[in-house]
């Protein structure tokens, strides 16, 4: 495992190599997501909007926390700005 992060509505996320997975906090349901590229550093912030830096496969973010299987998963490369396609840690 490399990051966990429980999100304001009590909600556990944990990354594990590629794959990123919620615990529900009230009825332990499980959603597993598989990105393209190993996730270090998993961030959710005070909208649910979950962040995920990755190996190689720049900065993810998915915007419902609570579905994430429905949620919009956009990335961020460094035609965006960034300056490289590695993030490893992130500031909420």
């Amino acid at each position: 495992m490399e990051s966990i992060a429980e999100s304001s509505d009590g909600n556990i996320w944990f990354t594990w190599g590629v794959m990123i997975v919620q615990i529900t906090g009230t009825t332990g349901h499980r959603t597993r997501l598989i990105i393209d590229s190993t996730a270090f550093k998993l961030l959710v912030d005070a909208d649910g909007t979950s962040w995920i830096g990755t190996a190689g496969g720049g900065l993810r973010r998915f915007n419902d926390s609570n579905h994430p299987e429905n949620s919009r998963a956009d990335r961020f490369l460094p035609a965006d700005g960034f300056s490289s396609r590695v993030i490893y840690s992130g500031l909420s």
